[in-house]
């Protein structure tokens, strides 16, 4: 299984991972984060909104610390 990675450490290499995240409040979900003309933003793959859309004044925050890959897919067994 793989280990969190810091979002200090190392940054998913495409918006095409998916990955699992973790926020500063302890919230764990999936994401994936992407560079496009200077911006850098982690987007929640289950709502489609940047996770700082949910950042409320005075509320917990939902800043990505950590990510993790997602592990390989089962593989089909041929019969």
């Amino acid at each position: 299984m793989s280990k969190w990675i810091s979002v200090k450490d190392r940054l998913p290499k495409s918006i095409i991972n998916k990955v699992l995240v973790h926020c500063k409040n302890g919230y764990i979900g999936f994401g994936h984060y992407e560079e496009f003309k200077g911006a850098k933003c982690w987007y929640n793959l289950e709502s489609g909104e940047p996770f700082t859309k949910w950042d409320l004044n005075g509320c917990e925050s939902y800043a990505v610390t950590h990510w993790m890959p997602l592990p390989e897919p089962p593989k089909e067994e041929n019969r």
